[in-house]
Parts: structure tokens; sequence; C-alpha cells
């Protein structure tokens, strides 16, 4: 498989966290307009400027790539960066253990922001931040493109600060508004976090994901669609619903319905993107399997790279199943027997970040040595890559 089809598979993943009908589409964000130090939104907003406001989350919870340099190489350091929380960094990027070791130079750091509409007449999201100018970073263009590494245009800090470029002398203290954006209608990630009161879908399958003619995946059918909050008043149900081979453990056995059932239909709607399979199996006597239950023993009884390989097209090559292991962990991660281990919509939208953000640039450079492909570990445990099946530091 092509490092592009993979990108597009990891594509269509991201994008089940979105729901019909749709809503305002976010802005593409265009590299060269951020460099553009004298840009200008009177017309229309500017892509050179932040990510604009679509009217349905005033604020949220946002992440940024941030890659770690000589200077800002520690969780501390990076939130004083980036005015974020250096335990979330360390919780996020799985060193909570030890948070003071710091990250390997050009390592690509989740940082957890809150995102606003905010100022500018409220236009554009931001993440709002501040630093004092130094001889190294003593521009706007230098402080946007290097200190920031691009999460901050030109265009935005210059016109955030009332000090022309030339007037900047180190010590200054300058805000910079960080590009970030929240939902425009996000899934799974929406239903269970910005709605309210929250809502689990409780029938996520391939078949309620819908792609228009741009390859953007919705969610669809709502009908069994509960509130979290009248779910935990009846804690059971006594009648089932939902669709054979995305149910989860719980919800057959005690009928429990919480947002960790959606979290694990999304785990087998992972597995059927990478192995072209559906999520029953039925052998040639008619007997029927669940694809899930089959790939997790496997799993279990040879490890993760033999269940992969067992799984997936023969024509991806060795190259293709090692860029499809961390989705694969990501997808092992949310079957989870256990509700409590799986992670959450939060958790996983990062996840999904990290690893289409390490695809991408493998994609543009074309070097594996240039691309971690670690999986975000979320909880502390095992450090044997093959022991995913209970609280794990690697999936």
């Amino acid at each position: 498989m092509e490092i592009s089809s993979f990108v597009l598979l990891l594509t269509l993943a991201a994008a089940l966290f979105q729901l019909l009908p749709p809503a305002a589409a976010r802005q593409n964000y265009s590299g060269l307009s951020s460099l553009n130090c004298a840009a200008s939104d009177e017309l229309a907003p500017s892509p050179a400027f932040l990510y604009t406001c679509n009217g349905l989350n005033r604020s949220c919870q946002s992440f940024l790539i941030f890659r770690s340099t000589l200077d800002y190489s520690s969780p501390a350091e990076i939130a004083e960066l980036t005015s974020s929380d250096a335990a979330k960094i360390a919780e996020f990027n799985a060193i909570a253990d030890d948070p003071s070791s710091g990250f390997e130079l050009g390592k690509d750091v989740i940082v957890p922001v809150t995102c606003s509409c905010s100022g500018d007449g409220e236009r554009y999201y931001r993440a709002n931040t501040s630093f004092t100018v130094t001889r190294a970073a003593g521009t706007y263009y230098v402080a946007s493109t290097v200190l920031f590494d691009g999460l901050a245009t030109c265009a935005a800090i210059r016109r955030g600060n009332p000090i022309p470029d030339r007037e900047l002398k180190p010590g200054m203290k300058i805000q910079v508004p960080l590009r970030c954006a929240c939902p425009s209608a996000d899934g799974l990630y929406y239903l269970h976090n910005f709605t309210k009161p929250a809502y689990v879908h409780q029938d996520i399958k391939t078949s309620n994901v819908l792609l228009n003619s741009d390859l953007r995946a919705k969610i669809t059918n709502f009908s069994l669609a509960r509130s979290a909050a009248a779910a935990r008043d009846t804690n059971v149900t006594v009648h089932l619903v939902g669709t054979r081979g995305y149910m989860a453990p719980e919800y057959v056995e005690t009928g429990e319905i919480t947002p960790k059932i959606d979290v694990y239909a999304f785990g087998v709607v992972l597995l059927e993107l990478i192995t072209g399979k559906e999520a029953v199996l039925v052998a040639r006597n008619g007997k029927e399997t669940l694809l899930s239950t089959t790939v997790v023993s496997l799993a279990e009884k040879g490890g993760l790279e033999e269940a992969l390989t067992s799984y997936v097209d023969a024509n991806m090559g060795e190259t293709g199943v090692e860029m499809a292991l961390p989705l694969f962990r990501l997808s092992l991660a949310c079957l989870r027997r256990e509700s409590e281990t799986r992670p959450n919509m939060e958790e996983v939208v990062s996840s999904l970040v990290k690893i289409l953000t390490d695809l991408r640039r493998l994609r543009s450079f074309g070097d594996d040595s240039s691309t971690d492909r670690s999986v975000i570990p979320l909880r502390r445990g095992s450090r044997n890559e093959n022991d995913w099946s209970v609280e794990t530091a690697s999936w």
C-alpha cells in the first residue's frame, strides 16, 4: 500500500468524528499565507491569520503539535511557551512517570490548549500565549516560523501587538495567538463531549458512515442515540439494540450504556478499514465469527505484527504493515474487554492526530527515519508492545 493510500485511510478514520448534516467546514490553512506578515483580511477572513469561527462551539480543548527544540524540550518548557499544562503534556505524550526527562530533539509533542473564539471581533479561533523577545527571536516573522514553528502566523502576531518589528527589543513581552479550531460537528468526539447532555450513538458501524464527493465521512442514523445521563440513571437496558459485530461486551452481557460502547464500535470500524474485511466473518461452511474476536485472539497468541500481517492485504508489503501498526494498536486499545481500560474519544482523537501527522511527514520527505511511528500511550503499565489487552504504555 502506498503512503498516500494509507494517509487516505487515516483521513477517513479521523473523519468518522463528523456528523450529518454537515456544518460549516473548518478553513483550510495555507502555509504560504502564514508567512505573509503584511496580509490583510479586510475583505474576507484570511488563512494568513487563524481559523475562522464556525459559530457552533465558542470554546473547547484543542490539540497542537509542537516540534521540540533545544530550548523547548521538556513539558514545563513547552507549557510555558504555549500557556498549556505541563502535567497534561506529559500525560498525553506518555512521559507522566518522568516528566522532567524531556523529549528528544525534533520530537512531535501533543500540546492540549484551550481554544476559543475571542478577539479580532470574534472572527478567529485562538489559544492565547505570550513570549519574551530575544536576540534570536527578535521579529514577528522569526517568532512565527522558527520559535512557534508555524503554530502562529506572522500577520496574526503582528496584529495583536502595537509595536512595529523594528522597535522590538530583547526583554519585551508580545502576545501570540496560536492557531487552533473547535469541532464544527465532530461526530463521536462531539457527541460525547460537546452536546448538552452528552449522547451515546449506540450504532456505530461502517454502513452508518457516508462519504461525500470529497471523501469526507459523516456519521448518520441517530435513531438509537441516547443521552448518557439517561443511560446512567437507568443503569442498564433490558432490550439490546445495535448491530452484531459492533456491540461491546459489557453492553451485550449487562446492557450497560456508556460512551465507551461507541469507542468499542469505533475500534471495529478501524479494523474493517485496516483489513478490508467485514465485522462478521462467514466461513465456507456458513459459520459466523466476529472480526474483532478473531483478530484480538490472534494478537494475544502471536503478537501484534503477526495478527496484522495475517489480516491485511498482502500487497501492502512490509512497509505498509509497519505504517498500519500504530493504527492497529489504536484499534485494539478501543477493543479492550474492560470498558474502563479503553481510551475515551478525546484520547482517540489525539492519537489519530499524531499518527496522521507522522504519515503526512513521511509522505512529504519520503524518509522512514524521519517519522516516529509510535502511538500515544494513555496509561501506565507494561512496556511490552504486545501487551495491549491490559493497561499499557504502548498500544
